[in-house]
């Protein structure tokens, strides 16, 4: 995978073909919202992108682990930090999917549109 683009899945899930530490393809299930792996080949990305089950962001939104994650207590539960009202269109539809939101809910809005569908209200 190309060391300046970042990719995050946007389909509910997807399978990937990666290369482990050893050396060994394996197959590997991604939920909405996770990175690409660094480790996809090119022509994986190239199919993703192609199927629209992946899209290019310029800062990946990560999920962390809820809980003080220096006590090593963390519930388990993840936590997804909300991007920017001025994040990219990809960027709200990838965080809009990870909190539910099915592909066909979110196939054609605009940026604005997602930002008052699925962000934290602002006051008036």
């Amino acid at each position: 995978m190309s060391e300046e683009k970042q990719y995050i899945v946007t389909a509910a899930a997807a399978y990937f073909t990666t290369v482990g530490p050893d050396g060994q393809e394996r197959l590997e299930l991604l939920y909405a919202g996770a990175p690409v792996p660094p480790s996809t080949s090119d022509a994986s990305i190239a199919h993703h992108l192609d199927a629209g089950l992946i899209a290019e962001v310029e800062d990946v939104v990560l999920l962390a682990p809820a809980g003080d994650p220096g006590n090593g207590q963390g519930s388990g539960d993840v936590v997804l930090e909300e991007p920017a009202r001025n994040a990219s269109t990809e960027e709200w539809k990838a965080f809009a999917l990870a909190k539910g939101a099915q592909p066909e809910d979110v196939d054609g809005l605009k940026r604005d549109e997602l930002v008052e569908l699925f962000g934290t209200p602002t006051g008036s």
